[in-house]
């Protein structure tokens, strides 16, 4: 996945998710059933998804004081939180054509995007900030394998 700018996604050494200028080799993640599919309004359920390392499947990325990170849903030392926290809803063409936005299941209208030094967190947009909160999935397998 990248920004609009054209950065990959990526994972820091210490699982938190950021952006890097460097567009080779972005992290890879696997959108899988909402953790918070019965706590979602039943209009988003069809739009919302958690995100699972692809090399690691019990490995959710979720915010932790509003940064994105890579953590194990089975450490979780509180479930329900963690499901909200690893839950999103995927929009479409909301901010810009062909481009996705990444909405917070527990904070509504708080979106992926860079913090001032590169690491995704979760905020508010705002028309300034429509390109920062826009990515676009650089490949995909409609398979489901």
């Amino acid at each position: 996945m990248n920004d609009k700018s054209g950065a990959a996604v990526k994972l820091s050494m210490t699982n938190e998710l950021f952006l890097s200028a460097n567009v080779y080799d972005p992290f890879l993640f696997l959108l899988v059933r909402c953790r918070a599919w019965t706590q979602v309004n039943e209009t988003l359920r069809p739009q919302c998804y958690s995100m699972v390392d692809a090399s690691r499947t019990s490995w959710y990325i979720r915010h932790f004081g509003f940064y994105l990170r890579r953590e194990p849903a089975d450490h979780a030392t509180n479930p329900q939180q963690f499901d909200v926290d690893s839950s999103f809803v995927l929009h479409a063409d909301t901010l810009y054509g062909g481009y996705y936005a990444l909405e917070s299941v527990n904070y509504p209208g708080r979106y992926w995007q860079p913090d001032h030094d590169g690491y995704l967190v979760i905020r508010p947009v705002t028309v300034d900030y429509h390109d920062k909160a826009s990515f676009l999935i650089s490949k995909y397998n409609e398979t489901g394998t």
